[in-house]
């Protein structure tokens, strides 16, 4: 796989779990995050 696909893949993934995390309750979140 190339690198800059990789990247592409990556930052879509970042994007979609940030969203998924503002949905959700605060600490959830932050129970999320030390996980």
């Amino acid at each position: 796989v190339p690198t800059k696909k990789l990247k592409k893949y990556e930052k879509e993934y970042q994007t979609m779990r940030e969203s998924q995390l503002q949905q959700e309750d605060p600490m959830d979140r932050y129970k999320f995050v030390y996980l």
